[in-house]
C-alpha cells in the first residue's frame, strides 16, 4: 500500500513512483486492505492522479481570489481617487464598475462591497431598534409622570379629609361639653356623685351599673326581712310563747383533734340519741315535753348507734381533763334559732321574676369599666342583716367594699333570664389566704385556675351562713377580723344538675343547721351563677 504526500507533490510521476513502494500502515484506496505496510499494484497510480487533480483545483481557487481582490482594489480607487497618482484622470470621469461578487460556500457575498452593504443594512436595523427603544422609554416616562401626579392628588385629598375630621371632632367635643354642663347635677357630694353623673350622661340616660348592684342588694334585704317577720310569727304561734326560751339540753364535743379541755360544743338534734342519753339520769320536763333539768346518775351506762358505728356513754365523777395552762372551756354556744335557721337554709329566698329581670337588663348601662367603691355602707348593712340570723357579726362600713363589674352583672342577669333561674340566695365565701383584693380585680370575682380540690373536688365554695365562711377566713391566721368574707348572690333552681353546682352538708364547729340532714354549703361549677357584691369587713370584737 502506498501513501501520497500531497503537499510535496511536484507533478513528477517518476519521483513519486520511487517512494510509492514504501508506506506505513493504513487503508489502501484501490484494494481496501488495512494491515501492515504492503505494495499495491493499483493504488499508486490512482493516488497520484487524485493528488494532482486536487492541487490543480486549489491553485485555480487561489488565482480567482487574487483576481477578485485586485478588481475590488481597482474599483475602490476608481470610486474614491488616488492622491499618490496625479496623472490619473478624475474619479468622476471613470466609469463605475461594480466588483464581481465573491460567493462563499454558505452562499454569502464575501467581497468588500458585499460586506459594506451588509454593514449598512445592519446599521439601519440598529437605528430602527434604537428608535423603538426611545419610544418605549418615552411611554414609560409618561406613565410614571401620570402615576406621580395621581399620588400627589391623593395625598392632597387625604390632607383635606384629615382637616375636616379634626374640625368635626372638635365640634363633637364642644357639644359633649355643652351637654354635660346642661344636665343638672344629682344631689350628693363627692367623687361618687360626679362619676355617676358622667356615666349617666354618656349612657344616654341609663342608670349606671352601680345602681343596679345597690338595687339588687336592697331588694334582697327587703325580701329576707319580710320573710323573717312572717316566719318568726308562724313559729311563735305553732310552738307557744316559750319556744324561744327552750335551750338545747345536749351537746357533743366536735373538736378535731379531740381537745376535751377546749371543747367545740355542737347541739345534738337526734331525738333517739337524746332519749338514750337521758337514760343516764333523771330528766325533768315541762308541760310541752321539753327538758328543763337533768340530774345524772353516776355509774349509769347507755349504748347507741349512729350510722354504722356503736358508742357507749358512761357517767363518771371525775375532774375534766385539763391542758397545761389552758384557759377554761368556753361556754356552750347559744341555743339554735329555729326560724333563723329556716331563713338561712330552707328558703324561699330572693325571687327573680322575668319582669324584674327585664327591668334590670333594660334600665342600666353595662358598657363601663370595673371599679371598686370603697366605704360601702350598703354591703356592710346587707352582711350585718344576713349575719343576724347566724353568729351576729357587725360590719364596718368604712372598710367594706362594693365591687362594681358592669359586664359581669349584665352576663349574670342574662344567665338568670335565659337559663330559667328565678331565685337567688345570699352566700358568703371565706378565704384562708385573705387575698380578697385578687378576687376584687378578677372579672367575675373568682378565677377557677386557682380552685383547689375541696370536699366536692374542684369548684367555687360558698356557705349558706357565716359559720363556714368564718372558719375559712380565720384558718389562715391573717389580720382580717373574724366574720370577714365576700358576700353575693347565687342563682338557684330546684332541678339544677351537678354540672351547675352541688348543694351539700359540710358543718362547722361554730354552729349552723341543727341537723346533719340540712345542706349548708355549695360547690359551684357554673361560674356564671355567682354575682359577688363585694367585701364584707367585720368589726373587730
Amino acid at each position: 500500500m502506498e501513501t501520497i504526500d500531497v503537499s510535496g507533490d511536484t507533478g513528477d510521476d517518476e519521483d513519486d513512483d520511487d517512494g510509492a513502494a514504501q508506506m506505513g500502515c493504513g487503508l489502501c484506496i484501490k484494494c481496501g486492505q488495512v494491515s501492515k505496510p504492503h505494495s499495491c499494484p493499483y493504488g499508486a497510480k490512482v493516488m497520484k492522479r487524485a493528488s494532482k487533480s486536487r492541487m490543480a483545483s486549489a491553485t485555480k481557487r487561489q488565482k480567482t481570489s487574487a483576481a477578485a481582490a485586485s478588481s475590488s482594489t481597482a474599483n475602490y480607487a476608481e470610486l474614491f481617487g488616488d492622491d499618490d497618482d496625479d496623472d490619473e484622470p478624475a474619479a468622476s470621469a471613470l466609469p463605475l464598475v461594480m466588483p464581481a461578487a465573491v460567493t462563499s460556500a454558505a452562499g454569502q457575498d464575501t467581497s468588500a462591497f458585499g460586506m459594506l452593504s451588509q454593514l449598512i443594512t445592519q446599521h439601519g436595523s440598529m437605528q430602527t431598534e434604537i428608535a423603538q427603544q426611545k419610544c418605549d422609554i418615552a411611554s414609560v416616562t409618561a406613565r410614571e409622570t401620570a402615576a406621580n401626579k395621581a399620588v400627589q392628588q391623593a395625598a392632597t385629598e387625604v390632607t383635606r379629609l384629615q382637616g375636616e375630621l379634626a374640625k368635626k371632632d372638635k365640634t363633637i367635643a364642644d357639644q359633649q361639653k355643652q351637654l354635660q354642663t346642661s344636665i343638672p347635677k344629682p344631689k350628693g357630694k363627692g367623687k361618687a356623685a360626679a362619676a355617676a353623673a358622667a356615666v349617666a350622661a354618656t349612657a344616654a340616660g341609663l342608670a349606671p351599673a352601680k345602681d343596679g348592684y345597690l338595687q339588687l342588694m336592697a331588694d334582697a334585704m327587703k325580701q329576707y326581712v319580710r320573710d323573717q317577720g312572717g316566719r318568726a310569727e308562724e313559729e311563735a304561734l305553732a310552738a307557744g310563747a316559750v319556744a324561744f326560751a327552750v335551750p338545747a339540753t345536749w351537746y357533743y364535743d366536735n373538736s378535731t383533734p379531740p381537745t376535751p379541755w377546749k371543747p367545740a360544743w355542737v347541739p345534738i338534734a337526734d331525738s333517739n340519741l337524746i332519749s338514750n342519753l337521758e337514760s343516764l339520769g333523771v330528766a325533768t320536763k315541762d308541760a310541752t315535753g321539753a327538758t328543763t333539768a337533768f340530774t345524772p346518775t353516776v355509774g349509769s351506762t347507755a349504748s347507741y348507734t349512729i350510722g354504722q358505728h356503736k358508742y357507749t356513754a358512761s357517767v363518771v365523777n371525775a375532774p375534766a381533763p385539763q391542758a397545761p395552762a389552758a384557759p377554761p372551756p368556753p361556754p356552750p354556744p347559744p341555743p339554735p334559732k329555729p326560724w333563723q335557721d329556716d331563713m338561712l337554709f330552707a328558703g324561699d329566698f330572693f325571687k327573680l321574676p322575668k319582669r324584674y329581670l327585664d327591668t334590670c337588663l333594660t334600665g342600666y348601662h353595662f358598657d363601663a369599666p370595673d371599679s371598686i367603691a370603697m366605704k360601702s355602707v350598703e354591703v356592710a348593712e346587707l352582711a350585718e342583716q344576713w349575719s343576724s340570723y347566724a353568729q351576729g357579726f357587725e360590719y364596718d362600713p368604712n372598710k367594706s367594699e362594693l365591687w362594681v363589674k358592669p359586664n359581669w352583672l349584665h352576663f349574670w342577669l342574662r344567665a338568670a333570664k335565659e337559663r330559667g333561674y328565678n331565685e337567688a340566695r345570699i352566700l358568703m365565701h371565706g378565704v384562708r389566704s385573705q387575698n380578697y383584693h385578687l378576687l376584687a380585680k378578677d372579672l367575675s370575682g373568682f378565677d377557677f385556675n386557682f380552685s383547689n380540690q375541696g370536699a366536692k373536688k374542684w369548684g367555687f365554695y360558698a356557705s349558706c351562713s357565716d359559720h363556714i365562711a368564718s372558719d375559712y377566713n380565720a384558718s389562715g391566721g391573717g389580720s382580717f377580723p373574724d366574720g370577714t368574707g365576700v358576700i353575693g348572690l347565687l342563682l338557684i333552681k330546684r332541678n339544677a344538675g351537678l354540672g351547675a353546682y352541688e348543694h351539700y352538708h359540710l358543718g362547722s364547729h361554730r354552729g349552723g343547721p341543727s341537723s346533719y340532714q340540712v345542706n349548708d354549703a355549695y360547690a359551684v361549677r357554673d361560674q356564671t351563677l355567682w354575682l359577688p357584691f363585694g367585701l364584707a369587713y367585720a368589726k373587730a370584737p
